[in-house]
């Protein structure tokens, strides 16, 4: 059975040290965690930038602040590159595709 991104924060809420078939990047930083680094950026005086991988769960926790999708390749696979997509968060304008 698929789980869906909701009933999956409640589960990760509940047990926060189970991944429960979350995909890799949630097992590494679990969605428990997300919601209060949202907070505490939305306080701080000074700019951030954030970068981190597009996901619907980081882009409705983050929605309050700049985002800016970015396409990538990952090339550290011995399989060869692997299309991506980053997000690009901030609370000041960033400029993207300077590289």
């Amino acid at each position: 059975m698929k789980q869906t991104a909701a009933r999956r924060r409640r589960d990760v809420d509940r047990h926060p040290s189970r991944t429960f078939g979350a995909p890799h990047a949630e097992r590494v930083r679990p969605l428990v965690f997300f919601p209060e680094l949202a907070e505490r950026l939305g306080r701080i005086e000074g700019a951030f930038v954030l970068s981190i991988n597009d996901r619907p769960e980081i882009r409705d926790l983050f929605g309050a602040f700049r985002i800016e999708e970015v396409r990538l390749n990952y090339s550290v696979s011995k399989s060869g590159a692997t299309a991506a997509r980053e997000l690009i968060i901030a609370n000041r304008e960033v400029r993207v595709g300077l590289i």
